[in-house]
């Protein structure tokens, strides 16, 4: 078996999708129905799409990684599968007992967008790391303290927030790919509003729902129905306490 041709596709994917109108359009489709997903069905999606992107990206990485190497394809292959199912495993398992890690993310990424938006060329931080100002780190690490902090306390609430983050940062993601394909570089505060915009309305939906649910299954706890409410009813006693039978 020979890997030559599956390592030209993972390697000239982000190609296609900058260069091919049917590569983008067919991830923008993707892209776009799974970030409304997660704006709508978010705290239900959350997890079992987390432990599939998981699984893909680790996947994908080992097989990547082990490229450098002169290592059998078969022997690639079943490291990518290991490897990916091993994370999916892990996310999942992150996701359920970990969130604080999800909040950490979800808040850090808000406070880089945020960052990117604002006009902080002339300020100058404690330190310069990685040709970035010392205030992003701090600030970036602040947004993650407290974003795990905050999933910890409302860890449903946090949920439905998070996912709609991510849906809105899928949109905001479509809008750089668009803006891409243009030959042209997408406004810092115009991803920004997107993902704050679909964040609000995405948690909103999803509060719909659960109130939506919680309203229906309230009222599904109704009086019997059918024969055992006829049977019900043959025995029903009047406010003198004397039972009154249905006529046959």
């Amino acid at each position: 078996m020979n890997c030559t041709e599956l390592d030209e596709f993972v390697s000239s994917a982000s190609e296609n999708v900058a260069t091919n109108d049917v590569v983008l359009g067919a991830s923008l489709l993707a892209l776009f129905l799974v970030s409304f997903a997660l704006l709508t069905y978010g705290e239900e999606l959350v997890r079992p799409l987390a432990a599939f992107l998981g699984g893909v990206a680790g996947a994908g990485g080992a097989f990547l990684l082990t490229r450098v190497a002169s290592i059998p394809c078969e022997v690639r292959l079943v490291t990518a599968a290991v490897a990916g199912t091993v994370l999916s495993v892990l996310t999942a398992c992150v996701l359920k007992t970990g969130l604080f890690l999800l909040g950490a993310f979800g808040l850090g990424a808000m406070a880089h967008l945020v960052w990117a938006s604002l006009p902080t060329t002339g300020v100058s931080g404690p330190f310069t790391l990685a040709g970035r100002q010392g205030w992003y780190y701090i600030a970036l690490g602040a947004a993650a303290s407290t974003g795990a902090i905050v999933s910890q306390l409302q860890k449903k609430r946090f949920t439905r927030i998070a996912s709609s983050v991510v849906g809105g940062s899928g949109l905001a993601l479509g809008t750089h790919l668009i803006y891409a394909r243009r030959r042209s570089t997408a406004p810092t505060g115009l991803l920004l509003a997107i993902v704050i915009a679909s964040s609000v309305v995405g948690n909103l939906m999803q509060q719909y729902r659960k109130a939506w649910r919680e309203k229906r299954r309230r009222g599904g706890g109704g009086a019997p129905r059918g024969d055992a409410a006829r049977k019900r009813s043959d025995h029903e006693t009047v406010p003198m306490g004397r039972p009154v039978h249905s006529v046959p």
